[in-house]
């Protein structure tokens, strides 16, 4: 619980690169760095972040190419904003419904 991971895959939900940190966005520059630096970073589809998706973390993953987050908590509305304005799909788990789709829902086959 002291730690922050981010995990992206390909598009056939494969991990192509993961990292940890104890800073969420350390965790995200951390992962996508790896991705770049072993010449992933096209192929990366989705990343995982087990912390809250905020509109820094909508910045890091736009301005790396990635269209879909995935996190385990709500965004926060200024990261829905940006995300529905950069047109990413945000998928947050729920315990009532499985999961939300605050936006990008189009991407998303259930």
């Amino acid at each position: 619980r002291g730690t922050h991971a981010v995990m992206l895959f390909d598009s056939n939900r494969r991990v192509l690169v993961k990292a940890e940190d104890v800073g969420r966005h350390n965790a995200m520059d951390k992962s996508v760095g790896g991705a770049f630096l072993t010449s992933r970073l096209s192929r990366v589809h989705l990343a995982v972040l087990s912390s809250r998706i905020s509109f820094e973390m909508i910045q890091k993953a736009a301005r790396a190419g990635i269209a879909i987050l995935i996190s385990k908590s709500n965004p926060t509305s200024m990261a829905v904003e940006l995300g529905l304005r950069l047109n990413m799909t945000l998928v947050c788990l729920d315990k009532r419904s499985g999961f939300i789709v605050p936006c990008g829902e189009k991407r998303i086959r259930v």
